[in-house]
């Protein structure tokens, strides 16, 4: 059984800049860190801590604004994020707790005292240069706590996702497809009568597309593309195609995506059958049919409790302010083993 670890992160203000406008957060360590960095798994915990290296005011100098969750194995990844270093050892990460203004950040100072994993109390600021200090969990419930107290109440209630009212069905999992969709820069799309249905008490097609666009192919083709339940567009192209399958029978799906495939091969489009995580199993199954060949390689899964996971996290961020990018649900779709 995997056990959560507990971190403590020291960022630059300038790079906590960079994190709180991307609309999305990364851990970011040097390559000499790599045994910190091999030892992060997803769902550790990480609590960011903002210092220095010039010597200008900032009143978010040594307060800590946020924990975050580990959403990700850790990867390694080269490409420009920070503008002080690359920081190439990463990890995803999901807001717990969040700070945004410097008077809702937590002092670490008045904590000194009484956190164990400082030893040195004279100089408590050496414990930082380390990119990772491991930290035990009776130190990071103090910072919890302290922080929720810091934090405006209708930003510190902590949530996870096993704490989420949202329970997936056909409509609710169609819903949260169109929510997270919209909030990533798209236009929607629900099929036919589903657009109807209720989620919430509100029609889930409201604010969705009514007609499709001409998506510049044929009418066959435009006819596949209808009975899709859920598709993310984007200057009248469709991006993103989704199947929920709830409880039917998986191959009704698969056909019409594998109909898309076979009568449009050179449209690129990202395929997905969503469906509950326990239904993987059936899935491959099904893909693994002769008649699926030309999808078996393009269909991509995921599961319910990751919709879950990834819905409860942007219902945050929105609140928050922020934004998600456009692959904020579909980077976590997981490939689908075959034969």
């Amino acid at each position: 059984m995997r056990t959560t670890k507990y971190w403590f992160h020291a960022i630059t203000t300038s790079n906590w800049d960079i994190e709180t406008s991307r609309g999305h957060f990364l851990l970011g360590i040097s390559d000499r860190w790599k045994g910190l960095h091999k030892a992060l798994s997803e769902e550790d915990h990480i609590i960011f801590y903002i210092m220095t290296k010039s010597s200008r005011k900032d009143p978010r100098v040594k307060r800590i604004p946020g924990i975050f969750r580990v959403s990700s194995n850790p990867y390694v990844d080269s490409t420009p994020q920070w503008p002080d270093s690359v920081y190439p050892l990463r990890a995803k990460l999901e807001p717990v707790l969040l700070a945004l203004e410097a008077e809702h950040m937590l002092s670490i100072e008045p904590l000194i005292h009484r956190l164990s994993f400082i030893k040195n109390k004279a100089y408590w600021g050496r414990v930082f240069q380390t990119a990772l200090v491991q930290i035990p969990k009776t130190d990071f419930e103090l910072i919890k706590r302290e922080l929720v107290k810091t934090i405006d109440t209708q930003i510190a209630v902590p949530r996870t996702p096993t704490e989420t009212t949202f329970k997936p069905t056909h409509t609710s999992v169609e819903w949260a497809l169109v929510f997270m969709g919209k909030h990533s820069g798209y236009e929607t799309w629900i099929t036919g009568s589903d657009r109807k249905k209720k989620h919430a008490g509100s029609p889930i097609g409201v604010g969705s597309l009514q007609e499709l666009p001409d998506l510049g192919v044929g009418a066959n083709v435009k006819a596949i593309v209808r009975h899709i339940d859920v598709l993310w567009l984007r200057r009248n192209k469709v991006v993103a195609a989704f199947e929920v399958e709830h409880s039917t029978t998986i191959q009704s799906g698969l056909t019409r995506l594998n109909d898309l495939v076979i009568a449009a091969p050179n449209l690129s489009i990202n395929l997905y059958v969503v469906a509950p995580d326990q239904r993987r199993s059936k899935l491959e199954r099904e893909l693994g049919r002769p008649s699926f060949e030309e999808l078996q390689a393009k269909v991509r899964f995921i599961p319910y409790s990751k919709i879950i996971q990834k819905l409860n996290a942007a219902q945050r961020i929105i609140e928050l302010g922020g934004s998600l990018t456009d692959v904020f649900l579909i980077q976590e779709a997981e490939t689908v083993s075959v034969g």
